[in-house]
């Protein structure tokens, strides 16, 4: 889903905080904005994006975040596009420590792929952290209530080295943070 508003289009990318910065954006700037396509929808590849913009997130953070909203609806969520969902679903259902030693192995780049979907070219990526500084306040606040499992250094190594692209395209990391 696109937001159109005096801060440009933003692209929604799932689990990158893009909830907390719409909730921001509208109260901001003291209006909705207009939103555009379904929820999760992806940019439109016609159009033009020249003000066009996205935030992204740790693939360690997008990972786990991803797994604990698939898994708390058993894997069923119908707005996530075709091309997201097929990244994924071969290893629907496992438990966490099996799934990333699956997706890290099987799908190696897999966040990369994910974030690409959203990122073409034209669109300005910043990572979430970002927005803080950009507009002078926390913007992202984690749901404390959503139940994730334990992230162990072990689990954040097997990521960061299958992301290893990723991390260096969107200017993070491997340095452990849990």
């Amino acid at each position: 889903m696109a937001l159109v508003g005096p801060w440009g289009t933003f692209y929604h990318i799932p689990k990158c905080g893009g909830m907390s910065l719409r909730y921001f954006l509208k109260n901001h700037y003291h209006m909705q904005g207009v939103e555009v396509g379904n929820q999760h929808s992806l940019p439109p590849k016609d159009s033009d994006l020249t003000n066009g913009w996205t935030v992204v997130r740790h693939p360690a953070e997008w990972l786990l975040s991803y797994y604990s909203y698939c898994d708390a609806r058993e894997w069923v969520w119908n707005e996530r596009p075709q091309e997201l969902r097929e990244l994924t679903d071969y290893a629907a259902g496992m438990f966490w420590p099996m799934w990333v030693n699956e997706v890290t192995t099987r799908t190696p780049g897999l966040v990369g792929q994910a974030f690409g979907l959203y990122c073409l070219p034209g669109i300005k990526v910043y990572r979430m952290e970002e927005m803080d500084s950009i507009y002078g306040e926390h913007i992202h606040a984690k749901n404390e209530q959503e139940i994730k499992p334990v992230m162990t250094q072990v689990q954040w190594d097997m990521i960061c080295e299958a992301e290893k692209d990723t991390l260096e395209r969107y200017g993070y990391d491997n340095t452990w943070q849990r």
